[in-house]
């Protein structure tokens, strides 16, 4: 009898080591670091009426599950995160909300109304506020460490943490800023120029080794370009025309690979393209278009195109909103530059701000 029991529990165990051989390639396993990417809707719908009930979004792109949760405050502009996830800041119209990312409660206030954008720095140190001025703060007591009264685009803080890079207004033209954030403070900017002029700046990151200058600026109505100035050079070594513009950029944690949008606004007289293209910046080009036009047996079923991106940070996943109206969000896998899936998040037609943590 103890010989079958014995029998019966190897046969067991094998079979469950058997199976877990053969592991699952579209999920990741147990001990794999996940990250999660947020955004949020600010109008959710029931029998086709608005009841302006504000909800945060929270999409696992390794295991393809999306989780939903009421939000105590209603965002009105770009959420930021923490490098390890643990905090949201979400700008309202009166202040910026930080809350806990686990329990969506409310820590603190932040007394800066109506911010457009929050950037975070790689450490956790700083965050930057951007609106029609830049105020940067230390978050072990949101002291101020920097303030520059300019309209800003989009800005991110360099790896060591100790540079903002930003879109600043100067004179009637945005331009490229950097601020050096040490006991100097030193501001300086410079115009983006090349084969052509931009108007105004939406989004400015140099490279890490800051020997290139990627932006997103537009040129005109309804057109905008993703370009690449060489700085040793002087020059635009790539430009991208994009018609209708107004989307953004997403540079992968290696620097190989830069993504960027191409959706045009709410209301325009072009249609966008219906794709992600991916620059490579070690070759210098184009490498690739990546559709997000909703296709079922050959057939188009639904015109989306991503706006709002996010990349995780070990480089494996990207996650892009579409925009006005597509109620969808498009998975992209990073390292093949395919499209993987589209994911239904159902409720209002607006999605905002895709957000993820940077830290590893």
């Amino acid at each position: 009898m103890i010989r079958k029991v014995l029998l019966v529990f190897a046969v067991m165990l094998l079979v469950m080591c058997l199976a877990g051989c053969k592991g699952n390639p579209s999920k990741p396993e147990p001990d794999d670091k996940q990250y999660l990417v947020y955004f949020y809707r600010n109008c959710d719908y029931e029998d086709g009426y608005c009841n302006e009930s504000p909800i945060l979004l929270a999409y696992n792109p390794y295991t393809d599950v999306l989780d939903t949760f009421p939000l105590p405050v209603a965002p009105s502009g770009d959420l930021g995160i923490a490098p390890d996830g643990s905090v949201l800041y979400m700008p309202t119209e009166s202040a910026v909300a930080v809350v806990d990312a686990k329990t969506q409660a409310v820590v603190t206030e932040l007394p800066y109304p109506e911010v457009h954008y929050v950037a975070v720095s790689g450490d956790g140190s700083m965050i930057a506020l951007m609106s029609d001025s830049l105020t940067i703060l230390k978050t072990s007591d949101y002291s101020l460490v920097y303030r520059d009264t300019v309209e800003v685009g989009l800005g991110s803080f360099s790896d060591d943490c100790g540079r903002f890079y930003y879109a600043g207004r100067e004179d009637i033209y945005m331009a490229a800023c950097i601020v050096t954030l040490d006991s100097s403070l030193e501001k300086t900017c410079r115009l983006i120029t090349g084969s052509t002029h931009a108007e105004y700046v939406w989004q400015f990151e140099p490279s890490k080794d800051e020997t290139k200058w990627f932006n997103y600026s537009e040129i005109g109505f309804e057109r905008w370009v993703f370009g690449v100035i060489d700085l040793s050079l002087d020059t635009s070594i790539f430009v991208h025309l994009l018609i209708p513009g107004l989307g953004e950029f997403e540079v992968t944690p290696d620097e190989r690979y830069i993504f960027y949008t191409n959706p045009g606004g709410m209301i325009g007289s072009l249609p966008p393209p219906f794709q992600i293209y991916v620059y490579d910046v070690m070759e210098n080009r184009l490498a690739d278009s990546i559709g997000t036009l909703r296709v079922e047996n050959d057939s188009v079923i639904e015109y989306l195109t991503g706006g709002d991106i996010a990349i995780t940070p070990d480089g494996k996943w990207l996650v892009a909103l579409t925009r006005y109206g597509g109620r969808a969000i498009i998975v992209v896998d990073v390292t093949t530059r395919e499209f993987v899936r589209y994911v239904d998040v159902g409720g209002g037609p607006y999605l905002f701000s895709a957000t993820c943590q940077t830290r590893l």
